[in-house]
């Protein structure tokens, strides 16, 4: 077996740690195909947040921004909602899912003219941050995010 100097194992380390995981990136973005345009399918999310007892803290039109700087932008919008009930455990457990949460989804048009509903598997942000994936809380991130979604996509 061949020893590493300690600045070549620090280097390896490193490289490792930082290098992109490509299979839990792909993972951890998962997608719902809307029946609807962004408009609507925002609506329809925002409407079943708030009717499962989420607030709505913010909806950004980043299309909206691009255009006022003079760049293209294809109809993009991003939904933060959440409920301190779900998210405020998993902050208890590793203050860092502050990163986290409130939950987004990201809703937009692709260049086939698909809209999808957009965001990050919960349980995939919380191991990242030290929080096991069977987690009550992050269980329930699961469901409220596959449940909102389907919603906003008109499923």
């Amino acid at each position: 077996m061949r020893l590493m100097s300690l600045p070549a194992l620090a280097v390896a380390l490193f490289c490792v740690a930082i290098a992109p995981h490509s299979s839990n990136a792909a993972d951890a973005l998962l997608r719902v195909k809307s029946d609807a345009d962004v408009p609507q399918s925002v609506a329809r999310l925002t409407e079943a947040a708030e009717a499962a007892g989420a607030k709505v803290f913010i909806v950004i039109d980043h299309q909206a921004g691009a255009t006022s700087v003079d760049i293209p932008l294809r109809p993009t919008t991003l939904v933060l909602f959440g409920n301190p009930k779900i998210g405020s455990p998993a902050m208890v457990e590793a203050q860092t899912m502050g990163l986290e949460v409130p939950l987004r989804v990201l809703v937009f048009e692709d260049e086939a003219g698909d809209v999808w509903l957009a965001y990050e598997n919960p349980a995939d942000q919380a191991t990242r941050r030290g929080v096991r994936a069977d987690n009550p809380s992050i269980v329930k991130m699961q469901g409220a995010l596959a449940k909102l979604t389907a919603a906003g996509a008109g499923q």
